[in-house]
């Protein structure tokens, strides 16, 4: 099942961005008053952010286990740390999101979708990528 650099590059930067700088944008706006200091708070996310998989980089060096952060953190603190942290990781770093970019686009789609409410067409398209995905991973990479 190789996905190819183009795609998996593709995957992560997605996951690391998301529907966020869509949803969000207004709120920053409002918030500090220039375009110029929510791009500023972006870049120093950025930053942020390769300076955390820059940590993992060298985690994964020393720990050369399949695992990810539940391997790191049951060898380095212990196995019940990984633990905690593999299910705030699964309902927190990953369903959440999922959810909240599928709620955005059924905010975005409703001058499309009448009165369809967001959360129902969030989930349709949950589920119709789910079967693209399921159906075969090189193909849900692609979409």
């Amino acid at each position: 099942m190789n996905i190819g650099l183009a795609s998996a590059t593709g995957l992560v930067v997605a996951s690391m961005i998301g529907s966020g700088v869509f949803s969000t944008s207004g709120f920053l706006l409002a918030d500090l008053g220039s375009p110029w200091f929510v791009l500023i708070a972006w870049a120093v996310g950025g930053v942020q952010a390769a300076l955390g998989a820059l940590c993992y980089g060298a985690l994964a060096r020393r720990i050369p286990e399949s695992g990810g952060e539940y391997c790191f953190l049951s060898r380095t603190l212990h196995p019940a740390a990984g633990y905690v942290a593999g299910w705030i990781s699964l309902l927190v770093g990953f369903t959440a999101p999922l959810a909240a970019a599928a709620f955005a686009f059924g905010k975005y789609a409703q001058p499309w979708l009448g009165n369809v409410s967001p959360a129902f067409s969030g989930a349709i398209l949950i589920v119709i990528f789910a079967v693209i995905h399921a159906v075969e991973v090189r193909r849900g990479a692609q979409v």
